[in-house]
């Protein structure tokens, strides 16, 4: 199944089929009218639904016709925002209609590559049948702000360079970004998993979203090796490090890195980056600061910097 939408209500079409209990999104009461006249076929020659069944696109049209007469009898003007709760109530039923499906599909790309990704979410829109439901948005509308997105979005925004490509979800929870290119490998995945039913088709998010290399960074600051507190917290951090680190693409470290530019000092900090490195499996990226060239943090007419450790350091400039 399919549902062609404006971009600017990609807001609406997200709470209408997030898993479990989202808030309902920040929208103003002409906004809604538009968004649900234009699902049930106002100003259209058919509805913007896509699907081999019209008893299924019958129905939808029926229960967005009557969420939009609940919000148009709503006491407050057109450019007013709808009180959150208000907007609940109205699209109750639409919601468990659209609610229904064991997994859901959201377009994402840009206009020059748009056709391609579009061709895939119309063909899977028909071939994913009663168990999926592909949200395709109109890209004519230029860009869009999404506020009190369902977290499963923020995959999106983590993988901007792999665009276009196609955001997966479950009732369940479980969540991927596949790129076009294994966007259509892993919907047949989806589909061979339907048939072992929903708890299958959310492992296979599941376990192809952790096959995707993470771009999150973890960030670390003012370790100050050489003073008591480092020396105390260096075993807790390096156990808590060894259980998060598959999770992030890279480690930053940004200074101070030791509390004075000593020997001693920046040996324990080489130390601990090199212990970081082996857990990561990455090179740590480190970035100093004034303690890490000057006494105490300090310099005074020149006197008090101190440059030969820092310059041991190893890293380089540019990390894309």
């Amino acid at each position: 199944m399919g549902w062609k939408f404006h971009l600017e209500y990609t807001n609406i079409a997200a709470y209408l089929t997030a898993p479990g209990d989202p808030l309902a999104p920040r929208m103003t009461k002409w906004q809604l009218k538009d968004c649900l006249g234009s699902l049930s076929g106002e100003k259209r020659e058919r509805p913007p639904l896509i699907s081999n069944e019209p008893e299924w696109i019958r129905i939808i049209v029926e229960k967005a016709r009557a969420a939009f007469r609940q919000v148009d009898n709503l006491q407050c003007s057109d450019k007013e925002n709808v009180n959150p709760r208000e907007i609940k109530k109205c699209l109750i039923e639409l919601r468990a209609a659209l609610n229904k499906f064991h997994y859901f599909g959201l377009g994402v790309g840009r206009g020059e590559n748009w056709s391609e990704l579009e061709a895939f979410l119309q063909e899977a829109a028909f071939s994913s049948g009663s168990y999926g439901l592909f949200l395709i948005p109109d890209l004519q509308f230029g860009e869009v702000t999404i506020l009190d997105a369902f977290p499963q979005a923020a995959l999106i925004v983590e993988q901007p360079g792999t665009w276009p490509g196609v955001l997966f979800w479950t009732t369940l929870g479980g969540a991927a970004f596949a790129p076009l290119s294994e966007a259509q490998k892993l919907h047949f995945d989806i589909l061979e998993a339907a048939k072992m039913g929903l708890k299958a088709i959310d492992n296979s998010l599941r376990q192809f979203c952790g096959h995707v290399e993470s771009r999150r960074v973890l960030h670390l600051s003012d370790l100050h090796f050489g003073t008591d507190a480092a020396l105390r917290n260096e075993s807790y951090i390096t156990a808590h490090l060894h259980s998060v680190a598959s999770t992030v693409g890279r480690i930053v470290i940004t200074g101070d890195l030791f509390d004075n530019p000593r020997e001693r000092d920046a040996l324990a900090f080489r130390n601990f980056r090199n212990n970081l490195s082996r857990i990561s499996g990455k090179e740590t990226i480190v970035v100093p600061g004034n303690h890490d060239q000057r006494i105490a943090g300090n310099s005074f007419l020149g006197f008090g910097r101190r440059t030969q450790e820092l310059a041991k350091l190893e890293w380089t400039t540019l990390f894309v």
